[in-house]
């Protein structure tokens, strides 16, 4: 949900910008911008994510640097920027074809039946994970720098935002979510909200473009971004320690109770108890398997 909302951010803002700077939102041009962001860069993608595991099946040079997808990446999202379509909706769908390209189930197709592809391993993503977590760190901490609270009006807008995104968050999870996930995970759902990354870099764009009012538009995002994430932070205990909970309960009446847990007792649930005859006395006792039966079994 949140790579999906992080797309159509990206995707949206490219084609409202577009349609204010060029003054061509009523012949359509929306329709055909959000069409191309999509389909375009998403085809882009894939075959540039198809093209590397390609390459770096037959070179093992490529295959042993972890770096050398980094910089593929970079390649084909320059390659995008400079054909006019959106570099990150490119490097998205790059790295979803790394890690999901067998459920395509290219090998059906008769020109790549016979093409051998390489796979992306654990230690890889690991490592990307942690790059991702170092380029977030770093950016958070230019965020808070680059936060000016120069009015009390945009403070009391982002904070309304913020209120608006939140109220529509439960009345969607009520709509949405299937009855059968419990009201405490529905709860905790529906605060998981909070704008972050994407929304942040997306904010510096209208100044770029020298929008009018850019640099505001740029102060109340880089504030609801703020205002989101503690508000989350301090819901989620909230929810699961105090007795908000119950007001977020009777909203959800109408989800699945939480679970409760399982009384235990001496016998464990899954030892079966078994009424045999003995042998010297031809009467029954019960037999309890033992830990050895229990592993042949």
């Amino acid at each position: 949900e949140s790579a999906i909302t992080d797309v159509l951010c990206i995707v949206l803002t490219g084609a409202f910008l577009d349609i204010y700077l060029k003054d061509s939102g009523a012949d359509g041009t929306i329709a055909v911008s959000i069409f191309l962001s999509l389909f375009v860069t998403v085809i882009m993608g894939l075959v540039g994510g198809l093209g590397w595991l390609f390459i770096i099946s037959r070179v093992d040079r490529f295959r042993r640097s972890m770096f050398s997808t980094v910089a593929a990446v970079f390649i084909g999202y320059g390659v995008a920027e400079q054909l006019g379509y959106s570099g990150a909706i490119t490097a998205l769908s790059f790295g979803f074809t790394l890690t999901n390209f067998k459920s395509f189930r290219f090998d059906r197709l008769p020109t790549l039946k016979d093409v051998r592809f390489a796979v992306i391993s654990e230690p890889e993503k690991n490592f990307y994970k942690e790059i991702v977590f170092i380029l977030k760190t770093f950016f958070f901490v230019f965020l808070g720098t680059s936060i000016r609270f120069e009015s009390v009006l945009s403070f009391i807008a982002a904070l309304a935002l913020v209120l608006v995104i939140y109220g529509a968050r439960l009345l969607l999870c009520r709509v949405v979510v299937s009855r059968k996930i419990p009201q405490k995970e529905v709860s905790f759902m529906s605060t998981m909200v909070p704008k972050g990354l994407a929304a942040a870099v997306l904010a510096g764009i209208p100044l770029q473009m020298e929008v009018a009012g850019g640099e505001k538009i740029q102060n109340v995002v880089y504030e609801v971004v703020l205002i989101s994430i503690v508000m989350t932070a301090v819901l989620v205990p909230l929810i699961d320690k105090t007795k908000i909970s119950l007001y977020y309960q009777r909203f959800f009446s109408t989800f699945a109770p939480d679970d409760v847990p399982a009384k235990t007792s001496g016998q464990p649930e899954n030892t079966a108890l078994t009424a045999v005859p003995d042998s010297k006395t031809g009467n029954r006792k019960n037999n309890t398997p033992t830990d050895s039966d229990q592993r042949i079994v």
